[in-house]
């Protein structure tokens, strides 16, 4: 006795339930990038825009700003840092600014960044800048909590 056995036949629901699935799987990918776009991007916009205005205050500041990561490494100086301690932004930027710091300040400095990093204490600090020619600039205060 030979029956023959309809493949397509029994494929079918699973052909269908892979559709389905296929669709409902694009709609939440849908639904969520559409979420996304609401919610995510108008945050991330006024993020950058608030990052814009602050660089602009910072770059337009009376005083010597600088940026550090944890590391101690130099991400940003302004204008007016760059002309009291005489190094452009490229020469601060890593560990660069430290050649701004006073001989007589950097093992105040150092120790004082490391307690900071390390969490044992607040960065309070008055310390003085010297310009590559070697004239003190300023005594510098800098707190960080």
């Amino acid at each position: 006795m030979v029956y023959k056995v309809d493949l397509a036949e029994m494929r079918a629901p699973y052909l269908q339930a892979a559709i389905w699935a296929g669709v409902i799987t694009l709609l939440a990918i849908g639904l969520g990038a559409m979420s996304f776009a609401r919610f995510v991007l108008p945050l991330q916009r006024r993020i950058e825009s608030s990052e814009q205005r602050l660089r602009a205050l910072v770059s337009a500041a009376p005083v010597g700003v600088y940026e550090t990561d944890p590391q101690g490494h130099c991400t940003f100086v302004n204008e007016q840092w760059c002309a009291l301690t005489g190094l452009s932004p490229e020469a601060a930027y890593g560990e660069g600014w430290t050649n701004a710091l006073h001989p007589d300040s950097r093992a105040a400095v150092y120790a004082a960044w490391n307690n900071f990093v390390a969490g044992r204490a607040p960065f309070q600090l008055e310390y003085s800048l010297c310009r590559p020619d070697g004239t003190v600039c300023k005594s510098l205060l800098r707190r960080l909590n």
